[in-house]
């Protein structure tokens, strides 16, 4: 019997997750860890707005595993954005393989790709199904709710509540990309609309993220001088938050 929309796409992401994880163990390629946390962003997603955790509740293991790779994730955008200080951006690059091996362990790894293996045969072996009417008005409830929120902004939110709002309009995009490419309904604007959203919001908390590093960074290193570094992301984050009502509403 043919597994249902619903269950090919979560196999899917399961086992392109598991082979991007795999060479990003391999290579330590920023591409294959950002594909990989997709992945498991899209499965996580999916099963939150369309599943009750009767039938699938995304694994506490996977979760913490994603967590785990937050901040390898941050830093690798924050050297993707360095390359008019090439100085700095030499010194993280040098740091960087110290970071994936304090976090990422051979048994960290070897753990993760079991869990990913015994989520692949439980989605197999239980074969979620929902109704096309139903997945439809799921995600088109949560994406209200997020124009909802987005409209409620006042312009004064901290980055954390931007933050949430950007994940509200990622699972809403992952949403509809399920329902776009199962033909379940027609969304490529909408995507469009919510991976805008996604960016815009993102900002903001991209750079808290960056300061943060830059900050531990210029402690732990302080003949590398990163104070006017450091003064222009304050400068910019200072101006993406008081932005960002007015930035979200001009889409």
């Amino acid at each position: 019997m043919k597994p249902t929309p619903l269950t090919q796409y979560l196999l899917y992401q399961l086992y392109h997750g598991r082979i991007k994880f795999q060479e990003f163990h391999a290579d330590r390629h920023p591409a294959s860890l950002h594909a990989f946390r997709i992945a498991m962003r899209k499965v996580r997603s999916i099963a939150k707005l369309l599943l009750d955790e009767t039938t699938f509740a995304f694994p506490q293991f996977l979760k913490e595993g994603i967590k785990t790779t937050n901040d390898l994730r941050e830093l690798d955008v924050l050297i993707g954005s360095l390359e008019k200080y090439p100085k700095i951006r030499k010194e993280l690059l040098l740091i960087r393989p110290k970071q994936f091996e304090e976090r990422l362990s051979e048994l960290f790894c070897e753990a993760l790709l079991q869990n990913l293996d015994a989520t692949y045969t439980l989605i197999y072996e239980s074969d979620p199904a929902i109704f096309r009417e139903i997945a439809v008005q799921k995600v088109l409830t949560h994406y209200q709710h997020c124009l909802d929120e987005l409209n409620a902004l006042t312009g004064d939110e901290k980055p954390k509540d931007l933050h949430k709002l950007r994940i509200m309009f990622k699972d809403a995009r992952y949403g509809f990309e399920f329902l776009n490419v199962s033909d379940l309904h027609p969304s490529a604007e909408l995507i469009d609309y919510c991976r805008t959203m996604q960016e815009r919001l993102g900002h903001v908390q991209d750079y808290v993220n960056q300061l943060e590093w830059l900050t531990t960074f210029a402690a732990e290193n302080p003949a590398l001088d990163l104070s006017e570094l450091i003064a222009k992301r304050k400068k910019k984050l200072k101006k993406l938050k008081e932005s960002a009502k007015d930035t979200t509403r001009s889409v």
